[in-house]
């Protein structure tokens, strides 16, 4: 547990270093390297240091199947805005 600890001091120290150097995104106040996914999460610094592995999946396969839902798409014409 104390290595937790540690980690997540260190992980504050780098957010704020972030903070000086001007690397944060937006009125959120989160780095680039925050993904959007956690940022209302209870500890988003946590999930910096462990991999929550379920949301990784869930991530990974939707990077992973965004073409066949763009072939969809434009099979269906749905793809295409008709009326421009």
């Amino acid at each position: 547990m104390l290595a937790i600890k540690e980690s997540v001091e260190k992980t504050k120290l780098r957010f704020d270093n972030y903070e000086k150097q001007g690397l944060l995104c937006g009125v959120d106040g989160l780095p680039h390297l925050i993904l959007i996914a956690i940022r209302d999460d209870k500890k988003p610094t946590i999930k910096e240091i462990i991999i929550d592995v379920p949301l990784a999946s869930r991530l990974l396969f939707c990077s992973f199947s965004w073409p066949v839902a763009a072939y969809r798409e434009l099979i269906n014409s749905d793809f295409i805005a008709m009326d421009v």
